[in-house]
């Protein structure tokens, strides 16, 4: 079954053809460079609340949107500043024009990026057509009472311990949330074939496209390179508003700034839905958090300059992950800790690793730092970007493999070697090119988690937590030879259509 064709509703294809207003080009009209060369320069510039371009700013060259206000402000205080001959706003206005007034055709849903209405209506048709694996979850409501919505994806309705996955928390990074979904429809599409089986026999897979609805709807009617939600007109970043390390330093005190940190850590009601989406699963062993770009993959910490007591475990299991994207397309992914970048105060993956003590993982995706696009991309990278995620998800499923997590929450992270369980599902198969079908089944969860939407948050006790930071505790895997992951991805391209390397 060719998983980018899906049955689609009069209803769909109302919203799909609808007619969205046009994008107004905003003040900041300017695509620049700056020439960052050292740490204070770094924290000169960060402090002046820019959109620069990147989740994480380092040293080195950095691109940021600009107005001719900011620019003379940059460059009255010594740095270097080059204008881009790049017209984003021309970019945003050619895609505008493709994908809502001649958007690609209905049955093809991967064909191009999809607005809001439209995915919902295709989590609720995969729900549908496949009910005794797929399930919606509902996990709250964003500040203007769009609902967050996500699907949950196993072998059956059995709880399992969950891999969980978020995208869109900043609204212009539209490849991710397409990633997400490409990852849903993969699983269920292949839910019968190795190495998926497997993967769903052991995990239930939740996924949640669009943390920011709000923000996602505003790129699509007003402006394309909106990042926060939508506080105030103003907005709050989320991926500053979480506890862990709120209020230091990469974080933006201004309500104007790109990177505002809110009022209070988890003031925002999105942050706080993925707060105790997370907490509220029974038995969570993993968190990805998809972004865009500069081809990375992140680990904890992100906010402080000092590894974490899983130093050794992040480091193997990201280095399998961009070695299985990297076996597909040979696309270059670094593996870092996020500190190494710049920090990033108040950001997911170091609160789900600091509080929930599970392995957690910011994913930025395609282009590369320096391919001329951003955040406004050709379509045809949303194959590649999704089947990388997917390798990924993969690679660090079987690096958790059957391991238990220490029990008592409050594993030092020291022994980080993992058994002979390495690269291994819980039925013992290894990625030898692509996995038999498991049959077995964990079954340590105490219950059903999100398989309605509207039911009401299980594991309510996990919300009061305290929030010592535990370590990790996930005895994981640390050799990458053992995954096998050059075979894994060739398994893997075997599954996905024919489609050039961009």
């Amino acid at each position: 079954m060719d998983r980018v064709r899906r049955r689609w509703s009069a209803w769909t294809l109302a919203v799909l053809f609808a007619p969205t207003p046009a994008i107004a080009t905003p003040a900041r009209d300017g695509l620049i460079e700056v020439e960052v060369r050292d740490r204070e320069e770094l924290a000169r510039l960060t402090k002046m609340g820019l959109d620069l371009w990147t989740e994480h700013p380092h040293v080195g060259t950095i691109r940021g949107l600009t107005s001719a206000a900011e620019r003379d402000a940059l460059r009255s205080r010594g740095l270097r500043v080059r204008s881009l001959d790049i017209d984003v706003w021309a970019d945003a206005a050619a895609e505008h024009a493709r994908v809502v007034d001649a958007p690609a055709a209905a049955d093809e849903f991967f064909a191009d990026f999809r607005e809001l209405a439209v995915i919902d209506a295709q989590l609720d048709t995969w729900a549908t057509d496949d009910p005794s694996r797929v399930s919606i979850v509902g996990i709250g409501t964003s500040i203007e009472g769009r609902s967050i919505r996500g699907v949950r994806i196993s072998s059956d309705a059995t709880p399992r311990p969950g891999l969980l996955i978020n995208a869109g928390q900043h609204a212009r990074e539209w490849l991710s949330i397409t990633s997400a979904l490409w990852v849903v429809d993969a699983l269920i599409t292949g839910a019968d074939e190795a190495p998926y089986a497997a993967l769903l026999e052991q995990f239930e897979v939740v996924i949640v496209p669009v943390v920011n609805p709000d923000g996602y709807v505003y790129t699509w009617s007003d402006d394309r390179y909106w990042r926060k939600n939508r506080r105030d007109g103003h907005g709050v970043d989320t991926n500053r508003n979480f506890a862990e390390g709120w209020g230091g330093e990469g974080a933006g005190f201004d309500p104007l700034d790109e990177n505002y940190l809110g009022s209070a850590a988890f003031s925002e009601p999105e942050s706080q839905a993925l707060r105790d989406w997370v907490m509220g699963h029974p038995d969570p062993r993993a968190y990805l958090d998809l972004h865009c770009f500069g081809q990375l993959v992140l680990y904890p910490w992100g906010h402080v300059g000092e590894p974490t007591d899983d130093d050794a475990m992040f480091a193997a299991q990201s280095q399998q992950m961009v070695e299985a994207m990297a076996a597909l397309f040979d696309a270059e992914y670094t593996p870092l800790q996020g500190v190494d970048l710049y920090p990033a105060a108040g950001n997911s993956i170091d609160w789900a690793y600091g509080q929930i003590a599970i392995p957690s993982y910011a994913m930025e995706l395609r282009p590369n730092f320096d391919d001329r696009d951003g955040f406004v991309v050709a379509p045809d990278l949303i194959e590649p970007a999704g089947e990388e995620v997917l390798a990924a998800l993969v690679a660090l499923a079987q690096s958790i493999g059957g391991n238990e997590p220490d029990p008592s929450g409050t594993s030092s992270g020291g022994d980080t070697s993992g058994g002979d369980v390495t690269g291994e599902f819980a039925d013992g198969t290894r990625t030898t090119g692509e996995l038999a079908t498991s049959s077995a089944t964990d079954g340590t969860s105490a219950a059903p988690y999100g398989t309605a939407e509207g039911d009401e948050t299980r594991g309510s006790d996990a919300a009061a937590a305290s929030g010592d930071s535990a370590g990790c505790g996930c005895r994981g895997g640390t050799d990458p030879g053992v995954m096998g992951l050059g075979a894994l991805a060739l398994g893997l391209r075997r599954r996905r259509r024919a489609s050039p390397s961009p």
